[in-house]
């Protein structure tokens, strides 16, 4: 259903063993900030002097590896979207994304589960320098598209996006807190979910 949203960026192939390999680190559950780059290139297989080669500092390994988490996250959303049958389902597989994420303990998800390394290592970098900007673009199309087809079939008003998008990132990320920080274990995920989605549907009307 969903077309076009996203364009994969290409990593040099040393870049792609570094990403990997603070995923792999991170994914055991190291803090962020106790990561080194020697450990970081012994883990990708290379040396720590060609680490240099490509960043300037520690700081920027780790915020290449979350933007190249999400690149292929945002491609792997792409890939379900393309499935959903309408904007119900469309909303439903956003949440259903979210939730994988954060079953597979993506890097990804790593910001809202302990943000603060990842804000202490956004000091060091430019301000558009951050991972998060990199999918900007093509989760905006993604939701131009999903509120679009939802007027079209009826189910949502038709209204400036700006407030179609508020209504679904509001609930995406509350979502995403009861995945990090379960208060009831008497709610299952798909409850969760289910009540996001209804809700922005709401939100919508």
């Amino acid at each position: 259903m969903a077309t076009g949203f996203f364009e994969k960026k290409e990593y040099p192939p040393k870049v792609i063993a570094m990403n990997e390999a603070v995923i792999s680190l991170l994914a055991e559950g190291r803090e962020i900030t106790s990561l080194r780059v020697s450990e970081i290139t012994e883990r990708a297989g290379i040396g720590k002097g060609t680490a240099y080669e490509y960043f300037a500092s520690k700081a920027e390994i780790i915020m290449s590896a979350m933007e190249y988490d999400l690149d292929k996250q945002i491609a792997r959303l792409a890939e379900m979207e393309e499935k959903a049958t309408g904007f119900r389902d469309m909303l439903e597989t956003l949440m259903a994304w979210v939730a994988e994420n954060f079953r597979n303990h993506s890097v990804f998800t790593y910001a809202f589960r302990r943000d603060a390394g990842v804000r202490e290592m956004s000091k060091d970098l430019e301000p558009d320098a951050c991972p998060f900007e990199a999918g900007r673009e093509g989760i905006r199309r993604m939701t131009e598209e999903v509120l679009e087809i939802g007027e079209r079939e009826g189910i949502i008003k038709k209204m400036n996006h700006y407030f179609g998008t508020v209504a679904i990132f509001s609930q995406l990320m509350l979502f995403s807190f009861y995945l990090g920080n379960p208060q009831d274990e008497k709610v299952t995920v798909e409850e969760a979910k289910e009540f996001a989605v209804n809700s922005i549907i709401k939100m919508l009307n």
